[in-house]
């Protein structure tokens, strides 16, 4: 058997034993994850010590306020706001005694008293997309943060900034929630058609164009479509068809109209009958029809951005894309019968100066047209639009 020194075992122990020592180090400085903080009376926030080196053997730390009635800390770091004020929070460590601190202010607590959205209703087709605006009040609340939700995504969704995205036909009620004392308000959304007056709306995209009387119209145009110039407009939707008699009834209650029919274009009307009509509707669907511009009119009727450059709209030929005088019996027809195109100026100025006159016929239609500044049944007051989101 084979005997060990007993020296031998003594020195190995002490290598070892300092070897330890020597692994185990003192603490050189200790530092916090924020060296200053605001916080609203009543919030709360873990500061966190870092004690270096890594190694060191002792990493015990204790914490203070130097005024705990602003705010006072807890032995995990936790800082708790009081009252209005200002204290120097202090980390200790218990191994050299290195300090860090951090300055904490407590703001006042300006509580939220409510919350308001710039339309509590809206009407949207499918694709369209529109932003909501929520107010919080007061304008000086401490937390004005909110969140947002629809109880019916499938037909709408709402993002977190408030913006609304038509989904499919339905309904969706939209809601924001303030995180500070779940303040509510509401917004009702509709998608898709709901009345029955409501006219089918194409997309134009927007562009530049040469307005007037351009070469495509030869010597046919008039004075006031001189001088050419460069327009540009933005995108939106216009109607797809003249307003109907039976879209006119369902808001108007009444026909003016001589030739009879629920799909013949509405008749006889005059400017103010027609801002009425489109008040009514506005008020009826919720929505923001107006009456589209002559630049964004000519802009449609010419095919917006993807124009041919034919001197009527969609065609050189008058009788593939509308009814006039030479080919429509003195007698108005149905809408989206002809070719698909929109009047341009040319042949709607025939239109006005040689169809409608042949069917003012009775007298109060005659008093009506006098006072119109423009004859409606030939699709321009009567295309409607609708703006963007």
């Amino acid at each position: 058997m084979k005997v060990i020194n007993i020296f031998s075992v003594i020195a190995i122990t002490a290598i070892v034993v300092l070897g330890m020592v020597s692994c185990k180090k003192s603490v050189e400085s200790v530092m916090l994850n924020k060296t200053t903080l605001t916080l609203v009376e009543g919030e709360f926030e873990t500061l966190v010590a870092t004690v270096l080196p890594e190694k060191a053997a002792n990493k015990s730390v204790t914490w203070s306020s130097s005024n705990p009635l602003v705010a006072s800390v807890l032995p995990s770091g936790l800082v708790s706001a009081l009252s209005k004020g200002k204290t120097t929070i202090m980390v200790s460590t218990v191994d050299g005694n290195k300090t860090a601190s951090c300055v904490v202010t407590v703001e006042e607590l300006v509580p939220v008293v409510s919350v308001t959205l710039n339309k509590n209703k809206l009407s949207l087709d499918i694709g369209e997309k529109e932003t909501l605006i929520a107010t919080v009040l007061p304008a000086d609340a401490n937390n004005k943060a909110v969140t947002w939700s629809s109880n019916n995504p499938a037909v709408a969704t709402v993002a977190a900034d408030g913006l609304v995205t038509a989904v499919s036909d339905g309904e969706a009620i939209v809601t924001v929630l303030t995180k500070d004392g779940n303040k509510t308000a509401t917004c009702n959304v509709r998608v898709g058609k709901f009345h029955p007056a409501e006219p089918e709306m194409v997309f134009v995209e927007g562009g530049t164009f040469t307005m007037g009387a351009t070469s495509e119209q030869g010597s046919d145009y008039d004075n006031d479509e001189l001088p050419t110039h460069q327009v540009t407009v933005s995108s939106f939707r216009i109607a797809k068809f003249e307003i109907t008699q039976k879209q006119w009834v369902a808001i108007m209650g009444t026909n003016p109209s001589y030739t009879k029919g629920d799909n013949l274009p509405v008749e006889l009307v005059n400017l103010n009958d027609v801002l009425e009509f489109i008040r009514r509707l506005n008020d009826s669907t919720g929505k923001n029809y107006r009456l589209p511009t002559e630049a964004e009119w000519e802009y449609a009727a010419r095919g917006g951005n993807k124009s041919k450059g034919y001197k009527y709209s969609g065609s050189n030929d008058a009788n593939e894309v509308a009814w006039h005088r030479d080919n429509s019996g003195n007698q108005t027809h149905p809408v989206g019968t002809k070719a698909p195109k929109q009047e341009l100026k040319k042949l709607v100025n025939d239109y006005e100066k040689k169809y409608d006159t042949t069917i003012t016929k009775t007298k109060e239609a005659r008093e009506r047209t006098t006072k119109k500044p423009t004859i409606l049944s030939a699709n321009r007051i009567l295309n409607f639009i609708s703006p963007l989101s």
